[in-house]
């Protein structure tokens, strides 16, 4: 301890100028910080997570979909309504992410990067030819390889992984005018779109569509007053701005063909996963916009109006901005991007990491008001702080690292930024407080009239409170007992759930047109199964599809299940068109048929 005292009293202005000097080097690292705020919180190496993203390399469709969906009271089948599906469908298989500001970042990239490698200040310059276009697609796509030997940082590799996929984000889609439908039309077999010109009767589409078991409840509901767009977006999950454009730039398209069509009256709501994640991320972002310096101000004001100095706010605030600055320019040299559960570590870190300064700088002001000089004031805050503030923060440590075991990664993250946290705000108060206060404290004050060292009007009353149950303290022992069983069987009543779009407020936009795709057509929350065979040609041969069929109906039958697909679906589709659409072969073929 006598060595520790010596060493703040002896380097004051080099322990301010060292963290000083660290701060500064967080705060260039902040730059870097990336923000992921896809749904999936388990890490990509997860057999769960992973599962999909192999799914993702071998099938289409399994990708993350926008969903828009049109609502006609009166039905669907209009020439109104079915002109705005096919020119939304239009506009939507030419969406483009990539901004101008990408063009940017690349030329950037290319001035950094472009002397030491270049061929991959050529491979930006065939990207940048002609403008940002789909077709730089593969282009783009070069430019990863070509920057791994590179020192890029985490920011800039991620962008590059990111930029192909901005540059042409439509992987699939589905719907009236994208959906192939599988007919027979004058005896020939005819696989075409349903909706491919304004010009054909609305009688004729709907003749075509409805009750195609292909098309029902994906495409069209059952009562023709609802029909959906999926769009299938290639854009990477953990690509949040990504997510957020193709948002915005689907709803532009809506808000274009309304302007230019003034009669399209229908009602229009956009969901999915995709729409998921860039709703959380505007709302992270507004709510950390909100909130933080919402928290800032009410610990400043209490602050101000318990110690009524100027160091007493001034220290503590210090103290929790450097923390945090530390722990986000941590978690940015350590690649781990902001997500749903760590964009809330400034608000905690501003809340929990200050009670170590707070402690400090009360027991500093009660050793002050005992008449004493300042250098012996912040000698007796150590000797009676240290020990109790670094008990304090071993065992809230403690408490978050034990909640890294789990496989939620998200949570994984918190925990530990939130104990890196901890561990820097300790540091900070145990160094910059006793360095700032003998360099900038304030004059010798006179004793209190009793001699006794004044515990502060909070301390006054918190030793009223206590005296009083102390004198009653077996009816305190007893309601404290109470309040624990009650405590304890409440616990037991806690359910853990995934709320989905219910983590929003019910006026929330993307709440509103969730609930009413789930409750009308089908379902925003996709799931696939994949069915392995051994052996050569394992997937076709009747059993297999009878195996699949049966399946699907099982699937079919569960309540929350409103819409499935496999290749037994187009095989019965199929079956059903060269036998002229007659009801009776709406089945799988068997495997000899008489013709």
């Amino acid at each position: 301890m006598e060595t520790y005292l010596q060493f703040v009293d002896r380097w004051s202005k080099a322990i301010l100028a060292v963290l000083a000097l660290v701060t500064a080097f967080f705060v260039v690292q902040l730059g870097a910080l990336t923000n992921d705020s896809n749904p999936y919180l388990l890490a990509e190496s997860h057999p769960a997570r992973k599962s999909i993203l192999d799914l993702q390399k071998e099938f289409t469709g399994t990708f993350d979909a926008a969903m828009i969906v049109v609502h006609n009271p009166a039905g669907v089948f209009n020439r109104t309504t079915l002109d705005a599906v096919l020119e939304m469908t239009t506009a939507s298989r030419k969406l483009m992410l990539a901004t101008e500001g990408d063009a940017a970042y690349l030329e950037g990239l290319k001035q950094r990067y472009g002397a030491a490698n270049p061929a991959f200040g050529a491979a930006i310059d065939a990207v940048l030819a002609k403008g940002l276009e789909q077709n730089d697609y593969f282009a783009a796509e070069k430019l990863i390889e070509l920057g791994k030997p590179l020192d890029l940082s985490h920011a800039e590799t991620a962008f590059l992984s990111y930029l192909p996929r901005r540059l042409n984000p439509v992987k699939e889609m589905a719907g009236l005018a994208a959906t192939d439908n599988i007919l027979t039309k004058d005896g020939t077999l005819v696989i075409t779109k349903s909706l491919q010109d304004k010009t054909t009767p609305p009688a004729q589409i709907r003749a075509d569509v409805m009750g195609n078991e292909m098309l029902m409840k994906s495409v069209i509901s059952d009562d023709e007053k609802v029909t959906m767009i999926t769009v299938e977006l290639f854009v990477k999950q953990d690509d949040a701005d990504g997510q957020v454009r193709a948002y915005d730039a689907i709803k532009k398209i809506l808000d274009d063909y309304r302007k230019a069509h003034p009669e399209f009256k229908d009602e229009v709501y956009i969901a999915g996963t995709p729409i998921f994640i860039a709703e959380q991320k505007k709302l992270t972002d507004s709510d950390l916009g909100t909130l933080l310096p919402l928290v800032i101000g009410v610990v400043g004001a209490i602050l101000i109006v318990y110690f009524r100095r100027p160091l007493g706010f001034i220290l503590p605030m210090v103290n929790v901005i450097m923390c945090t600055i530390w722990t986000l320019g941590a978690m940015s040299l350590m690649r781990v991007p902001m997500d749903l559960v760590t964009s809330a570590l400034p608000v905690f870190l501003i809340t929990i990491c200050g009670a170590d300064a707070i402690h400090m700088m009360s027991e500093y002001y009660t050793q002050k008001s005992s008449g004493i000089d300042t250098r012996e004031a912040v000698r007796r805050t150590l000797r009676a702080m240290v020990s109790p503030i670094v008990l304090t923060t071993v065992t809230t440590v403690a408490g978050f690292l034990f909640s890294t075991a789990t496989n939620i990664s998200s949570i994984q993250s918190f925990g530990i930024f939130m104990a890196v946290g901890l561990v820097s705000a300790q540091i900070i108060s145990l160094l910059l407080i006793p360095a700032w206060i003998n360099l900038m404290g304030g004059k010798k004050q006179v004793a209190s009239a009793s001699g006794e060292v004044d515990a502060g009007w909070l301390g006054r009353a918190l030793a009223s409170v206590f005296a009083a149950l102390i004198r009653k303290r077996k009816a305190a022992l007893l309601a404290f007992a109470v309040l624990m069983v009650g405590a304890g069987l409440m616990a037991t009543r806690i359910s853990v759930d995934d709320a989905g779009s219910a983590y929003f407020l019910p006026d929330n936009e993307y709440r509103k047109s969730d609930e009413f795709i789930n409750g009308h057509i089908a379902g925003t929350s996709p799931g696939w199964i994949r069915i392995e065979g051994a052996g050569p040609n394992a997937m076709l041969n009747v059993e297999t599809m009878v195996f699949i069929d049966k399946l699907d109906a099982f699937l079919l039958s569960q309540p929350k299940v409103t819409y499935t697909y496999s290749p037994a679906t187009y095989v019965k589709r199929m079956n059903l068109a060269v036998n002229d659409m007659k009801p009776e072969f709406n089945r799988l073929p068997r495997k000899s048929e008489t013709v």
